[in-house]
């Protein structure tokens, strides 16, 4: 019997049978026990085959009992818990607009930081950076994205306290102009990640 608290697991990814696989552990009947997947090809780089691995073990990891909730992963809250809310309940167009940010700038971001690990600075010089190549509307709809992701788990419990409540843009920043998120959805962003998530 485990008496740790679960850690975080990356996975050991191989080569057999002419493809890329995975190696993890998962909890049955109160045992740890060793599984295996299939990832791609073979032939596929071994890139490809750890991004690959990085992706199935955000899903081991959000659904791993026992992981204390801010040790989770903060792409994983957003793979098992922020992103089905998002789909269950907002509009197809803001959608679209929250995972294309999503996919270019958080997730990167984020990285494997943890929700615990987060820091008020860090989403400060974040912020910083995206100012010298975006508009101010373009960076503020992807601090408000960042922020509804950590008040959905503030008001989950899963943590004490957002971050991104105090994050500033420190520094000048572009002059107002066209948005890389353009279209219908544009103007929905800040008015529907503060009535679904909680103000920020």
């Amino acid at each position: 019997m485990e008496h740790n608290t679960p850690r975080y697991q990356r996975g050991s990814i191989y080569k057999a049978f002419g493809a890329w696989h995975v190696r993890y552990r998962v909890t049955e009947n109160d045992q740890r026990v060793q599984r295996s997947k299939r990832l791609c090809d073979g032939g596929r780089p071994k890139g490809e085959a750890l991004r690959l691995c990085d992706e199935f073990m955000l899903t081991v990891n959000a659904t791993r009992p026992g992981l204390a909730p801010e040790e989770t992963p903060i792409a994983a809250f957003w793979e098992a818990t922020y992103w089905p809310f998002v789909v269950e309940n907002l509009k197809p167009t803001t959608r679209l607009g929250y995972a294309q940010m999503w996919s270019q700038h958080l997730k990167p971001h984020f990285g494997s930081m943890t929700l615990r690990e987060y820091r008020t600075p860090t989403g400060s010089v974040f912020l910083t950076g995206l100012a010298k190549k975006y508009s101010r509307r373009t960076v503020q709809h992807i601090k408000n994205l960042a922020s509804g992701l950590f008040t959905h788990a503030v008001n989950l419990g899963a943590i004490e306290s957002n971050p991104w409540h105090d994050c500033k843009i420190l520094g000048k920043t572009k002059a107002p102009g066209e948005t890389a998120y353009s279209g219908a959805c544009e103007y929905r962003f800040r008015g529907d990640v503060n009535r679904d998530s909680g103000r920020m």
